[in-house]
């Protein structure tokens, strides 16, 4: 069957991938951006080479720096002693510097221009301004400053002076004279500090104790002057006394009031004694004024009288009441009312009792009495009036006189209470005045008193501390006067070899990652489907990695691999049945990615299952398919496109069963010509009518078109890719050439897994084995 009468089935089914479009520009493959683990994975796969170039780099640069760094000058150093804690003796010291903070300090302070002009001053034991190394510098001063070194490198605690020259006289004695100023000019001025801070506290002392004596007998005359030095019964006497002093205010306001009642009172009393006929007509005039029932009262009654005797009919109403309640408990005129009542009562029971027809003299009787009863009793209040009307203005005029003198003495007597009262408000505000205002001083002087104690207490401590502590040994004491040291200067230049060549090693070796991760290495099976978009036909394991991991066997190794070339059978098998598909191509994208080695596992699986299966070698140019089976160099494709023999001659069988070979045969440039023109048909048109498969080794896609050409006769076409060797560009570019052309490709195989899970469910059947000694 010819290309170009196949047809495909699109089941939809994981087994179909689509064809690349013709016409679709092929896109940039995107592998894992460069990281740390990209680096060490393309190192892993250039170790070996990294490490020798490396080590030879590394020699080189290490040589290199031996030569060409200088010898170390020499190195004059003191040594001085710095605790990490202020020493003390009973008081410890707390200044809120940490140690490290203290040691930067030390450190500029003994490179500080202040110490070394202090020691380029010293002529002792000679002078040193003088010396040769500092008269051949512009700025002796500035050049100390730069060259001197102090640091803690030997430990925490030891302050190291060096020098760095070649005159190591000069250089001892510079070295001296630094660390003599700075102990001088540092050390021992920190210790007189301590001293003059002693001194400024004792006098800031005495002034606290002199404020406080001071305050403390203001206090003393202040307690004496309030009768207590509580502030809170101190409180609560000025809370009695305001008490005291509203209720007296309440008490005066009260004798105030009453006393201004009286004077009107009296003023109301001599008025009416002197305008008593005015009184007098008022009160007949107009309803009678409510006064209470005292003088007032009795001198409108005199007027009242006064006025009767002219006309009676002008008496008022409350004085007739008066004298009627008089009149009405006078003894005989009560017995004239009583027999009254007792008239009214029978002519009235007469009334309702007696007939119309009754004779009348016992009611005219009746009545005639009752109307002299009456009479006389009008008769006997005309009699009596007078003599009640009489007794009421004498009662008025002795009450007027009384009552008036009352008022008086009453008047008299609330205006001396007045006094009184007014005294003792005066006197409880101004004992309230002083009892607030001694609160206020007692409270005061308490929180200043107070305040004081702390300070006075807490400056005669420091004092003590101090006086204490005077005794203390410094914090920093020389140990060492200036040697000459250079032991650390030779260990430093050492150290920068290593480290050149350490460097130049790491360099090599991280040069090599970076290419390997430029050369973009297909590195495992989920990346590369990932990747290129390439359906994954099966894995086939690593041998090296199975025999080292698991001590497998040959044997045993030869059934993972028949397990895992079965697998991918089993696959082919079912695309095949739902898509016709008998004649493979098992191609690369370039040599050495493990092709021959996949067609050859491959056509031995489908035999194997009791396909009758052809593996035909169409890499004419670099054949080795015959090797692999350990065959001899035998007629093959090239003579049968010659026509120098026929296709019967040209298969020849092998030791798998249902297996059958067609060797490449001998290449030339009519091969290669005859490749491309319609005979390769008819030779595929007939195999196709002898086999059930036809597994193609074809050579690679893109060094040569060869591959193209045979694939236009196959059904389909697989590529292969081994792993650590095929690069992404190259199969990628493969992959889209092949799709271009409108080939059907089935998917990659992956060489060289590192996964071994499949070699924890083999079973290492005897097999008949195929050699794996030819070239991929």
């Amino acid at each position: 069957m010819s290309s170009s009468q196949k047809t495909t089935v699109d089941t939809g089914g994981p087994a179909a991938l689509p064809r690349p479009k013709k016409d679709s520009p092929s896109k940039r493959v995107e592998v894992s951006p460069l990281t740390i683990w990209a680096l060490l994975e393309g190192f892993r796969r250039c170790w070996l080479q990294a490490v020798m170039v490396g080590l030879f780099f590394s020699g080189l640069v290490a040589v290199s720096l031996w030569f060409l760094l200088p010898l170390p000058k020499k190195m004059a150093r003191s040594l001085l002693f710095v605790s990490s804690k202020d020493p003390y003796i009973l008081f410890p010291r707390n200044d809120g510097y940490s140690f490290d903070m203290y040691q930067r300090s030390q450190v500029a302070l003994a490179k500080s221009r202040f110490v070394i002009s202090a020691a380029l001053k010293q002529r002792e034991p000679e002078p040193i301004a003088n010396l040769a190394i500092l008269q051949e510098q512009t700025d002796a001063i500035q050049w100390l400053e730069k060259e001197l070194q102090v640091d803690f490198s030997v430990s925490p605690e030891t302050m190291r002076i060096s020098l760095r020259g070649d005159n190591i006289r000069e250089m001892l004695l510079v070295v001296n004279a630094v660390t003599t100023a700075y102990l001088n000019e540092i050390v021992d001025k920190e210790k007189n500090k301590r001293l003059d801070r002693m001194e400024q506290l004792k006098k800031a002392f005495q002034r606290f104790d002199e404020y406080r004596q001071k305050k403390k007998r203001t206090l003393d005359d202040l307690v004496k002057a309030a009768g207590t030095g509580n502030s809170h019964l101190l409180l609560f006497k000025q809370q009695i006394a305001l008490q005291q002093l509203g209720m007296a205010k309440t008490e005066l306001a009260d004798i105030r009031s009453q006393v201004r009642r009286l004077q009107v009172k009296i003023a109301s009393q001599i008025m009416l004694e002197r305008r008593g006929e005015d009184l007098a007509m008022a009160l007949y005039c107009q309803p009678p004024l409510a006064f209470p029932p005292t003088g007032t009262v009795s001198m409108a009654i005199a007027g009242i009288l006064m006025r009767e005797r002219a006309q009676e009919t002008q008496i008022p109403a409350f004085v007739k009441e008066q004298v009627e309640e008089f009149i009405q408990k006078d003894t005989e005129f009560r017995k004239y009312v009583k027999r009254e009542g007792e008239l009214t009562n029978l002519i009235a029971a007469l009334h309702k009792v007696n007939p119309p027809d009754a004779p009348k003299e016992p009611l005219l009787a009746n009545e005639e009495e009752l109307n002299k009863v009456r009479a006389t009793m009008e008769a006997k209040r005309k009699e009596i009036r007078p003599k009640y009307l009489d007794r009421i203005l004498r009662e008025a005029k002795m009450n007027s006189t009384s009552n008036l003198a009352q008022l008086q003495v009453e008047k008299n007597y609330l205006l001396q209470l007045e006094k009184i009262l007014e005294m003792d408000v005066e006197q409880l505000a101004k004992d309230d005045q002083f009892l607030n205002k001694s609160n206020l001083d007692l409270e005061s002087l308490n929180d200043e008193l107070a305040r004081s104690d702390i300070y006075w207490k807490k400056v005669a401590g420091e004092i003590e501390n101090l006086e204490v502590e005077q005794a203390a040994p410094s914090r920093i004491t020389p140990l060492e006067e200036a040697v000459i040291a250079d032991a650390g200067a030779s260990t430093t230049r050492l150290g920068m070899i290593g480290l050149g060549g350490l460097g130049s090693l790491a360099l090599v070796c991280l040069g090599f990652g970076f290419w390997e991760f430029r050369a973009q290495r297909v590195n495992s099976p989920p990346q590369l489907v990932q990747v290129t978009g390439m359906q994954l036909m099966g894995t086939l394991p690593d041998y090296t990695k199975i025999a080292q991991s698991r001590k497998t066997s040959v044997d045993g190794y030869d059934g993972i691999l028949s397990d895992s070339v079965d697998a991918m059978r089993t696959l082919l098998l079912f695309i095949s049945k739902m898509e016709g598909i008998r004649t493979v191509l098992v191609t690369s994208a370039v040599a050495g990615e493990g092709k021959t080695f996949s067609a050859c596992q491959l056509a031995a699986s489908l035999a194997r299952s009791g396909r009758k299966t052809l593996l035909l070698d169409c890499d004419i140019r670099n054949p080795t398919v015959h090797n692999a089976f350990e065959l001899e160099f035998l007629v093959g494709l090239c003579e049968v496109l010659r026509e120098e023999c026929n296709l019967a001659e040209a298969i020849h069988s092998c030791s798998v069963d249902n297996l059958f070979i067609m060797p490449a045969g001998q290449a030339d440039v009519l091969a290669l010509r005859l490749l491309a023109l319609d005979k390769t048909a008819v030779v595929f048109s007939a195999l196709k009518n002898q086999f059930d498969f036809i597994v193609v080794d074809s050579s690679p896609v893109l060094p040569v078109p060869d591959a193209l050409v045979i694939a236009h006769h196959t059904d389909a076409a697989v590529l292969s890719i081994l792993r650590d060797v095929s690069q992404y560009p190259k199969v990628h570019s493969a992959y889209q050439l092949l799709g271009s052309l409108g080939i059907r490709i089935l998917g990659a195989i992956f060489n060289g897994s590192k996964d071994e899970s499949s070699a924890m469910y083999s079973y290492a059947l005897p097999r008949k084995k195929i050699s794996n000694d030819f070239p991929k």
